[in-house]
């Protein structure tokens, strides 16, 4: 392949990208409405494109619009006057040039695109006619050794020809030449796969945006620790930018992408807002297009936008909760009602049921802390030893309902006999009754089940002969599902940090977490494993990688929060016991909360008042 071109433009659009031309129009991606918008200075629409879910929108000096559609793995180029595609990249049949929840892309002085294939682990640069000129990543393969990357989200090239790189997944951001040789990095120095993070010297969390400024120094969104970084040559920090130091304004607090401007301001960008903050971090402009109505102060046109030097092509990011990829309408929340809730396992509250997945069996507790039932498959089922199961539950007719993750297989158990098999044990794949690594069954009311087939990144509802009666795909990785009483389904992505209401046509009606975005502020999960709906309409996440379990209303208002948080744990008793990645979430009749967290195979009931009131560690 060819070296990379020097050059990111034929004219340095750092605002452009996210302003046009005359500096009067901004792009804004609303993902909760599955479009993007282009508004005036004013806030007054210009223009729109719906059914599309984009990580990145940026301007083109030809005056399109090129997005990143994570939605459908495409990049593509549109016409603003005739919402057509102009052109397009991502090709699903073709291993080499299909796409994987891409999260940005720009494009070079020479006509190429560089695209940030964040699921594949890659970046690659795309000639006008699709070819890939260039590359760095290993393809599906994850890494931080050689030339690997980990879940990239941004890039930009210099004029040197070196390609900066936010590796987001490894908290670094690295700067290599042509032969893919890093040449200059920041952060995770012991290059620890996907670990090292922090804040001190030479660390960041997530990074997600990165440019080369005239100076020589090195602009990083450090969005993990919520702040913007100007890192000089030696890796001294000399500018840096904080919502809690900001002034005057909105601040951004999730800082994802950060651009210099020719007088030395710096404009953020971030989910729900883009900001300009002058050296002393004065807020001299901002838009917030998702909670416009909060912003006080009226939007600022007396200092005018300046014009652009500095080389970037940054995207403006999302600004509110991504939906998943099924086409839909804007999701409007479901009304308040009552009796919503699902019921309980029947075990429940009496029995404790629990998945050992490193010791490939099942369990049922009771409160004596007495082991009453298990299954593992070795005692007369030979070949049918349990792999991994991620999830088990108690059936009404007495069954056992098991996901066996490692051997791609839900099974039904009764006794010691395995009474109902979907999937072919040890044989992934997509076809017929076959799944891959499922981590979720559930029985619905009209005795469907309900599967969350990881693997293949889907939600499959098959009946008892092994018909699939529904199914839902595009997601990212699902690991929960279950059917409400109003016929919608509540889905849990682990892989896309979001918890999903769909209506049985596939649409979303109500959604908590930001897709493809990890945190633990508002509307934010980390890597969430189980969700509930309550009687009270609210529904009960086990938050899993922020150690928390968290009870949110219809409005995304947290209510009730255990763990992640030492102010957020027990002071009666037996307290002070942090979640170590909780998997389950049962709210009991009692109100208390039945939790089990996988870290320790430990099982806790906890009261109202976050207080444990009984607990069970398996040995």
């Amino acid at each position: 392949m060819q070296a990379p071109t020097p050059a990111i433009a034929t004219r340095a659009p750092s605002v452009e990208t996210l302003l046009s031309t005359n500096g009067r129009r901004v792009l804004l991606t609303e993902n909760l409405k599955r479009q993007v918008r282009e508004i005036d200075r004013e806030r007054r629409d210009t223009w729109v494109m719906k059914d599309l879910v984009a990580g990145s929108a940026v301007y083109l000096p030809s005056g399109r619009v090129l997005l990143s559609d994570f939605g459908t793995n495409r990049v593509i180029e549109v016409d603003p006057l005739t919402s057509q595609t102009m052109w397009s990249f991502g090709d699903p049949g073709d291993r080499q040039k299909a796409l994987r929840g891409p999260r940005w892309a720009g494009r070079l002085a020479n006509g190429n695109t560089i695209v940030l294939d964040t699921g594949n682990h890659r970046l690659v640069e795309v000639g006008p006619s699709g070819q890939i000129v260039w590359s760095h990543g290993e393809l599906g393969r994850a890494g931080c050794a050689g030339h690997s990357l980990f879940k990239p989200h941004g890039a930009f090239r210099t004029a040197e020809g070196t390609t900066l790189i936010a590796d987001t997944g490894n908290h670094r951001v690295i700067e290599v030449d042509p032969a893919g040789t890093i040449v200059w990095q920041y952060g995770n120095a012991i290059n620890r796969l996907g670990g090292h993070q922090g804040n001190g010297p030479n660390q960041l969390s997530e990074p997600s945006g990165v440019s080369r400024l005239a100076n020589g120094n090195t602009l990083i969104a450090d969005t993990g620790n919520g702040r913007v970084l100007e890192v000089d040559p030696t890796k001294n920090v000399v500018w840096q930018y904080r919502a809690a130091s900001a002034q005057g304004g909105v601040p951004i607090k999730d800082p994802l992408a950060a651009m210099r401007t020719s007088e030395g301001r710096t404009i953020i960008l971030g989910r729900q807002g883009v900001i300009e903050v002058d050296p002393d971090q004065n807020i001299v402009w901002e838009v917030h297009p998702i909670a416009r109505e909060a912003v006080t102060s009226p939007l600022r046109t007396s200092a005018p936008i300046p014009a652009p030097t500095t080389p970037i092509q940054a995207p403006v990011v999302p600004q509110a909760i991504a939906q998943p990829v099924a086409p839909a309408p804007a999701p409007a929340p479901v009304p308040e009602v009552v009796h919503v809730g699902s019921p309980l396992p029947p075990n429940l509250p009496d029995t404790v049921m629990v998945a050992d997945r490193g010791h490939g069996r099942v369990l049922e507790i009771d409160r004596k802390m007495q082991v009453t039932w298990q299954f593992s498959g070795q005692v007369g089922m030979a070949g049918n030893r349990l792999l991994g199961p991620h999830y088990v539950t108690r059936l009404s007719n007495g069954g056992t309902l098991i996901a066996d993750t490692g051997n791609h297989r839900v099974v039904e158990v009764r006794d010691q006999s395995i009474v109902w098999q979907f999937g072919k044990p040890g044989e992934p794949g997509s076809g017929p009754r076959h799944l891959s690594q499922p981590r979720g069954a559930e029985r619905t009311e009209h005795g469907t089940m309900l599967i969350s087939d990881f693997g293949n990144r889907r939600v499959l509802e098959v009946s008892i002969g092994g018909d699939v009666r529904w199914q839902k795909d595009g997601l990212k990785g699902p690991c929960y599902a279950s059917r409400l009483p109003s016929g919608t389904t509540l889905i849990v992505d682990w892989a896309d940090h979001v918890v999903w209401e769909v209506d049985p046509a596939g649409r979303t009606v109500w959604s908590y977490g930001q897709s493809g975005y990890s945190g633990q502020g508002d509307n934010q999960l980390f890597h969430p494993e189980h969700a509930t709906r309550l009687e009270s309409g609210n529904t009960l996440i086990c938050d899993t990688q922020n150690h928390r379990v968290v009870e949110v209303t219809l409005a995304r208002e947290v209510v009730w929060q255990y763990g992640g948080d030492p102010a957020l744990l027990g002071r009666k008793g037996r307290f002070g016991i942090q979640l170590n990645t909780p998997v389950v979430a049962w709210r009991l009749p009692s109100e208390n909360t039945l939790v089990t967290h996988a870290g320790k195979n430990h099982v806790v009931e906890l009261d109202p008042d976050r207080n444990i009131v009984w607990h069970f560690t398996l040995g």
